[in-house]
């Protein structure tokens, strides 16, 4: 009988912060699932979100022989530390939506992260939930909306954690040694399209693929084939 260790190559997705499982899932898995690989798409623990993914990559690596970490903000920077640490272990990574490089203090994600936390914490969900709805596009109000209150009220603490978490640095991508591919939304201000060319800039196997935010509201699983498309440019199949 095969090892459980042998049987498979499997994808992790991470969602981004206050995002959740659902919105990975539709993100990453038809386009895998297109190459006949198989999606765990990970619940955030908002209350120790960085520690949860870390952990749930490595329950998820035990039962497969090499991972494609994808991951969405946060996710893809987790997803990128991980294959730094394992890059035996990982096949490739898709990165989308990477929101800074070496220091988080002046990026737009972080600082929206942390504004939101403070909010959160001084009116309590429902103004803010209120708020998000009025400046942001109805189908990305309606995910953000479903992931939030599902992660109250630990929410805040989630968002804390991750805008002062300073990691990808730029000597660490330079020494990622697994292929890359990286999803930036060129209209999106929250996580500027640059840092994909920067990121891009530094890790030595990688490729940039764009797409309109507007058309990720219409299908966010072009999120998912346009990075396993950037992926085949750099000769990786499944």
């Amino acid at each position: 009988m095969a090892s459980p260790k042998s049987v498979a190559l499997k994808a992790v997705s991470l969602p981004g912060t206050g995002m959740d499982q659902h919105l990975a899932r539709a993100a990453f898995g038809p386009g895998l699932a297109s190459r006949g690989v198989d999606v765990i798409a990970i619940t955030p623990a908002p209350a120790r979100l960085i520690e949860g993914y870390f952990e749930a990559i490595e329950k998820v690596a035990e039962t497969a022989e090499r991972l494609v970490l994808t991951g969405i903000s946060i996710g893809a920077v987790v997803s990128v530390q991980w294959a730094l640490a394992n890059p035996t272990r990982v096949a490739a990574v898709i990165a989308a939506l990477p929101p800074w490089t070496d220091s988080p203090a002046d990026a737009p994600a972080a600082l929206s992260a942390a504004y939101t936390a403070q909010s959160l914490r001084a009116e309590g969900l429902e103004p803010v939930v209120a708020a998000m709805r009025g400046s942001s596009p109805p189908w990305l109000a309606d995910l953000v909306e479903r992931a939030w209150r599902a992660q109250w009220p630990d929410l805040a603490v989630a968002m804390e954690a991750v805008s002062t978490y300073a990691h990808p640095t730029s000597a660490e991508l330079k020494h990622l040694d697994v292929p890359v591919a990286l999803v930036g939304a060129i209209d999106d201000l929250v996580h500027p399209d640059h840092v994909c060319d920067d990121w891009a800039a530094l890790i030595p196997r990688s490729a940039v693929a764009k797409v309109p935010l507007s058309d990720i509201g219409l299908d966010v699983g072009l999120i998912g084939h346009a990075g396993i498309r950037a992926l085949e440019s750099l000769g990786v199949t499944f």
